[in-house]
This record gives structure tokens, sequence and C-alpha cells, in this order.
């Protein structure tokens, strides 16, 4: 796979840029090409002839054949831009659009910090979201392009659940339940000059979504990062744990690190927010990329179990 990663810098010079909602594009491909190169070879085949049938391979393809005939190469993107594919189609009538499928809303309200497990929509949130894409894609009744798209859900949500403000709504008087702060996206803070949305400010901790679809970064980030954070170096069970799990744990770091358990200086405007503490931004930074990796790692189990049967 070294080969593959050091070609597929030369991508970035026909790809297009995606718009994303949750992690940004490059975020979402980061984790994707972790997950990639955890597969077995016999389901990494497998999913390379599944996503064959998605209805994007084609142009996922052809752009990457501009540049290269690299079998490897163009597999690992074509992956790589399932990713970003339920971002891509949100809110555009697709009937395989899902918008609550990439978050569930566990209240937050300061001081208490005790999680609450139950979903307020637990029919139509991420956790309902994986189950039904993992028994979609394990259903061989399934059409081709149908297990193709329910692949796609899966590679993506596993990046939403391990993305902390995708797990928590701040609850309080100015924000009342069930919807509370929209999971940052009502709020402000100012990490530099200027303010920002705090659910914004997480989603770019692992790249900029301007260059979501310039494979040098998410590749090379996923490079570093599974050096820095080795699945062995995670306590034994801890990369296989039920999908529940992961958004707990997200709520606890949104919690910790996110509100600064309610700490946090908000404000309803770019133009209020007040400054973070001096380090805000490189925890926030520590925290997502060991969250991509743990994400990465365990969707390549998700999917290695989903796959190894058939």
């Amino acid at each position: 796979m070294k080969s593959v990663i050091r070609s597929i810098i030369s991508l970035a010079s026909v790809l297009f840029t995606t718009v994303a909602f949750a992690w940004n594009g490059t975020g979402h491909e980061t984790i994707a090409a972790i997950a990639y190169r955890n597969l077995s070879p016999d389901v990494r085949a497998k999913v390379d002839t599944i996503l064959q049938e998605h209805p994007k391979y084609d142009e996922w393809r052809a752009a990457a054949e501009k540049v290269s005939n690299d079998e490897e190469i163009i597999s690992l993107y074509v992956f790589m831009q399932a990713a970003t594919w339920p971002d891509d189609i949100r809110r555009s009538g697709n009937p395989y659009d899902h918008p609550n499928w990439h978050f569930v809303d566990y209240p937050f309200t300061p001081p208490t910090k005790a999680r609450n497990p139950k979903s307020p929509s637990p029919k139509d949130d991420i956790l309902f979201g994986m189950s039904r894409s993992v028994e979609e894609l394990k259903n061989a009744e399934n059409g081709d392009e149908e297990r193709a798209i329910y692949l796609s859900w899966i590679v993506h949500l596993a990046g939403d659940g391990h993305q902390p403000l995708h797990c928590v709504s701040l609850v309080n008087d100015d924000f009342p339940a069930p919807a509370g702060d929209h999971g940052g996206n009502s709020i402000y803070i100012r990490p530099a000059k200027a303010g920002v949305k705090l659910h914004s400010f997480w989603d770019g901790l692992l790249g900029n979504s301007k260059l979501a679809a310039t494979l040098d970064e998410p590749a090379n980030n996923a490079t570093r990062i599974a050096h820095d954070y080795a699945e062995s170096s995670f306590p034994a069970g801890k990369t296989t744990s039920p999908v529940q799990k992961w958004t707990l744990e997200s709520y606890d770091l949104a919690v910790q690190y996110g509100y600064l358990k309610g700490q946090i200086s908000l404000a309803s405007t770019a133009k209020e927010a007040g400054p973070l503490p001096s380090d805000y931004s490189k925890n926030a930074i520590t925290v997502a990329e060991k969250q991509a990796a743990l994400a990465g790692y365990r969707l390549a189990h998700v999917i290695n179990d989903a796959l190894t049967e058939q």
C-alpha cells in the first residue's frame, strides 16, 4: 500500500470538492483510508466489487483514471469517496438520504455530566442507521446497487459516530429540550481571530473541507494517525466495541473537551464569541486524531465481520 499512498497524491489536480456536514470530507476520507488498509484481503476484494455498483462509481473511477491505471489506487479512491457520499446527497431528495442518521442527541445539561443512554429518536438516529445499513449489506437478496449504497453509509456513519459533537446536544434555559443547541450548531466559540460554530470547529479538526476530494491530505493523514495510534496501542477489545459504546464515548469527549464540562465560553453570534483557553485547540486535535484512528479500526472490523462469511 505504500506505493498507493505515494501515487495517490497525483490525483489532487483532477478531483472535485465535496460539501460535508459532519467531519469535513477530509476527515471522512482519512478514516476510510485507515479502515481500507485494515480490511482482510478477501474482504477488500469484495468491497471493491460491491462498490462497482454504486451510482457514483463511474464518476469516481473516471477521475482516478485520468492520472493512474493502478487498480489499488483506484479502489482506495473509490472507497474514500464512498465515505462522503451520504453527505453529498443530504437534503437532496435522494431516496437513500437519511438526514437524522448522522447523529444521536444525548442531552448534556450542566453541571450534570452523567450519560443518558436513551436516544430521543431511537428509530431514526445513527445507531439505527448503522444497524440497518449492516443488515442491508449482509442481505445477499438485495440488489447490487442497494448493497453498495448501504456500504457507503456504513463507512460514513463510522466516522460520524466518532465526531464528539455528533453525539451530544447542550440543553439549558437558552437551548431547551429536545433540540438543545443542535450539537453545537447554535453556539459560537473563538479559537482564533474569528468566531465559528462549535460544531464546525470540531468538523474541521481533521482537515479543511475545501481539500476534501484532493486525496493527498486524507491519505497522508491516515498514514500519520495510524502510526501515532496503532491498533495495538488501544486496550484489548477497544476497537471492536458495540456502536452504542462508540457514541457514548464520543458524548464523554464532547462534555470534557468540547464543552469543557459546561465551563466553556459560549455565544449566540460569531461577533460575541469569547476567547478559548490556550490549550483548547491542541487538546481538541489530539482527541480528533485518536477518534479517527479508532473509527478506522472499528470500521474495518464491522466490514470484515459483515462480509467474511459471504
